[in-house]
């Protein structure tokens, strides 16, 4: 829905909008493939090739499509990206969310 704002717009201060967007982190990376720190920078570039490549693949997108599997990959840089803005979030943000969701499951 075009005309639709998101939260994030409707949010009134910066402090909200940066808690809206930490929230909204994991509706956009729903199954992350990692690696661990160590692994060579050649390596990692083989990895994240292949994965762009089966993303692109007619056959493997024709067998998502017919059991009804959305895929939107954002690929090793897009997923990267993501990472390091969560490791950016003020700890006073986290800290807010935390707080915001324990007091919605204590109800």
């Amino acid at each position: 829905m075009p005309n639709v704002p998101t939260a994030i717009e409707l949010a009134t201060t910066e402090a909200d909008r940066a808690l809206l967007r930490f929230y909204a982190v994991k509706f956009n990376m729903a199954r992350p493939l990692v690696a661990p720190p160590d692994v060579p920078a050649e390596r990692v570039a083989a990895l994240r090739a292949a994965f762009d490549a089966v993303m692109r693949d007619p056959q493997y997108l024709d067998e998502a499509r017919r059991i009804g599997l959305e895929v939107n990959p954002l690929g090793g840089e897009g997923i990267a990206k993501l990472i390091r803005q969560v490791q950016a979030t003020p700890q006073d943000v986290v800290e807010r969310l935390r707080d915001l969701l324990a007091s919605a499951q204590a109800r």
